[in-house]
């Protein structure tokens, strides 16, 4: 198998990436999430234009580069789970991109839909990470 060339160190550093992806998606999801929008911020004598980061965006790309990560970990459950998941994502992904001009609402009821999708492959991540007992701290002797 593929770990037998991963040192105690990079097995380290790995399982570090994939508790700090979790932390991130901590992050994002104790707030409220939110679509992204111009901020405008008065410095001196210029208004100064920042874009603010569309929250629910963010968690998606999150959940998708940790299950990226995790995919060569995966164990049956969690293929059949991604596989059904990822069977929804892609045919509305592919309707989305067919469309020469959307709408605000076509975006924002995509958007939430595979946020929900993406919530349940973050739980089904969990529950592989459990299964797993991958986050468990091995004891140093």
């Amino acid at each position: 198998m593929a770990e037998s060339f991963i040192s105690q160190k990079e097995k380290l550093e790995f399982r570090e990436i994939v508790l700090s992806h979790i932390r991130k998606i901590s992050d994002i999801t104790t707030v409220e999430f939110r679509g992204g929008y111009d901020k405008e911020t008065v410095v001196g004598n210029q208004i100064v234009k920042e874009y603010v980061p569309d929250s629910r965006k963010q968690y998606i790309q999150t959940v998708e580069f940790l299950s990226d990560i995790l995919l060569p970990y995966f164990d049956k459950e969690m293929n059949d789970s991604y596989k059904k998941i990822m069977g929804k994502i892609k045919p509305m992904t592919t309707g989305i991109k067919a469309k020469k001009k959307l709408t605000d609402r076509e975006v924002r009821n995509y958007t939430l839909k595979k946020l929900g999708l993406c919530r349940e492959l973050f739980q089904a991540l969990s529950l592989l990470l459990f299964r797993t007992k991958y986050l468990r701290k091995k004891k140093v002797i």
